[in-house]
């Protein structure tokens, strides 16, 4: 479809804009995030950061864009809405468009997707940080439609985001549902509002911490292997590991006192502390920086890694773990860890609802990943 369109330079429909506040009027200080566009620095930063004197400070009209030179490859780039004007800092670009030829939602969907942002990258330049400058996005050629087709394009796009706006949300309401099913069941793990009988976690369970590194070599890993579990591969909740960072039949052996069985609770010791999730698999090992948790009796695998993962456990366990630099659990802090000890047929109930939730939360994640191949697709058929 692109073919038919005419290329044009953005060179050609670009005009940079170096308006400063030279009067120093009282107008609010912004910032650009690749999250929420234009938003208040104090908002972004928590703070104010920026100088009291703002005389060369850049002003920034409505429908002006305005980016970060050295955050721009990461999306960080808006055009301004509201009708009043702003003032970014003077390290910005900001510039104004051609709004006879391209709509300012047609650039933007460009430049912050991965087409754009490929072009973008190969014209980042720096010794310390890459930045884009003005003229090389002049560089930038881009097929532009006429201007219905841009606002048919543009409503077809805020569609599939609005869809993945709207299952994102769903997921993040099914999570919530399932914390506040918790504490409902539960109370807070820490202050025991239940009264539940208090436990070390090492009562019940067995506490061991990956291999040491030294027992670990480069030429030990392999692609398509037994994955290592590490810190980095447990994300919300679920292992996610890294297929070209594991390790031969030979090299699992070698360390199977570390292979961990499905049921288990592996946790991250380093980093993020609390961070954990269920072996769900065989054939998984326990890397350096995690600890893995078997439990023999009177515990559930899902209801331990809620517990483990709550807010109030996660607080207590980093007021625990030592290191200046960087947090560390050990595996004392973990079998010594008191935790409530609820009744195992209200344990049972509670994974019983969790699963069902948990179905709920595949079906909405599919229609998130068919939306995005969706998106993905139309923003190949429009800027490739």
């Amino acid at each position: 479809m692109v073919g038919k369109w005419k290329k044009i330079k953005l060179g050609l429909l670009l005009e940079e804009v170096t308006l400063r506040n030279k009067a120093n009027l009282e107008l609010p200080v912004y910032s650009v995030t690749n999250s929420n566009g234009f938003i208040p620095s104090t908002d972004y930063f928590s703070k104010e950061v920026f100088s009291k004197n703002l005389s060369n400070y850049k002003i920034v009209k409505q429908g002006m864009f305005a980016y970060n030179p050295s955050r721009i490859n990461v999306g960080s780039i808006a055009w301004l809405s509201r009708s009043s004007p702003v003032i970014v800092s003077p390290l910005y670009v900001v510039f104004k468009i051609n709004e006879n030829i391209i709509k300012q939602k047609y650039l933007w969907y460009f430049l912050r997707g991965n087409i754009g942002l490929s072009y973008i990258n190969s014209l980042t330049s720096g010794s310390v940080r890459d930045s884009l400058k003005f003229s090389s996005l002049q560089r930038i050629v881009l097929g532009v439609p006429p201007l219905q087709e841009q606002e048919l394009f543009i409503r077809t796009l805020d569609t599939a985001t609005e869809l993945l706006t709207m299952y994102k949300q769903q997921l993040a309401e099914l999570d919530n549902l399932i914390k506040s099913i918790f504490y409902d069941m539960f109370g807070d793990p820490v202050a025991n509002e239940k009264g539940w009988a208090l436990k070390p976690i090492g009562d019940f369970s067995m506490v061991k911490i990956g291999p040491f590194g030294s027992l670990l070599h480069s030429e030990d890993y392999i692609e398509g292997g037994f994955p290592l579990v590490n810190p980095s591969h447990i994300i919300d909740g679920k292992i996610v590991p890294d297929m070209k960072l594991t390790l031969s039949t030979k090299k699992f052996k070698e360390l199977k006192s570390y292979a961990m069985k499905k049921g288990d609770i592996v946790v991250g010791r380093r980093g993020e502390i609390g961070r954990c999730a269920i072996v769900d698999d065989e054939g998984f090992l326990c890397g350096t920086g995690s600890m893995y948790i078997r439990i023999k009796k009177d515990y559930l695998p899902m209801m331990l890694q809620r517990i483990i993962s709550s807010e109030t456990i996660r607080a207590k366990l980093e007021h625990q773990s030592v290191g200046v630099t960087m947090k560390n659990l050990n595996a004392g802090t973990i079998s010594n860890l008191e935790i409530p000890m609820p009744p195992l047929p209200l344990q049972n109930q509670f994974v019983s609802i969790v699963t069902k939730i948990e179905a709920q939360k595949t079906l909405v994640k599919k229609a998130i990943d068919e939306t995005q191949y969706l998106f993905d697709c139309l923003m190949s058929e429009y800027f490739e």
